[in-house]
């Protein structure tokens, strides 16, 4: 099991932010990439090359999977994103999890998918109201 990854400070507003997500309180890309590799298994080169070629498309997916939740305010599947993107199961799934674990998007809810299971449907979680100088 991969070990949580360690907190930063956020560059720009001082908040606690996981490398590889964009800051909670003030929204920004201050760490846009991963700063250290997806996990893999200990001692399989293989998993190892496999977890690190995968850094970078990692972050572009989990973007690509959070815009397209972001446009469906009635939310999606993780199957929903599978189709839309062309990608597996495991690829997109892995990138939602992400996602909930940085508070970026929220379950809201369940519906069928193509194979007639019930799947959690994710979305993007809305800006509380505040008013001005509140």
């Amino acid at each position: 099991m991969a070990e949580p990854a360690p907190k930063v400070t956020c560059e720009t507003c001082g908040g606690s932010v996981t490398p590889g997500y964009r800051c909670r309180f003030c929204k920004t890309d201050c760490h846009a990439e991963p700063a250290r590799s997806l996990p893999y298994v200990r001692g399989s080169a293989t998993s190892e090359d496999a977890a690190q070629s995968m850094r970078i498309p990692a972050v572009a997916l989990r973007e690509r999977v959070y815009d397209l939740i972001s446009k469906h305010p009635q939310g999606l599947t993780c199957d929903e994103v599978e189709v839309m993107t062309g990608r597996s199961h495991q690829s997109v799934s892995a990138r939602i999890r992400e996602l909930k674990q940085a508070d970026r998007i929220a379950q809201a809810g369940r519906r069928s998918t193509r194979s007639g299971r019930n799947a959690d449907i994710h979305v993007v979680p809305s800006k509380p109201f505040t008013l001005e100088g509140d």
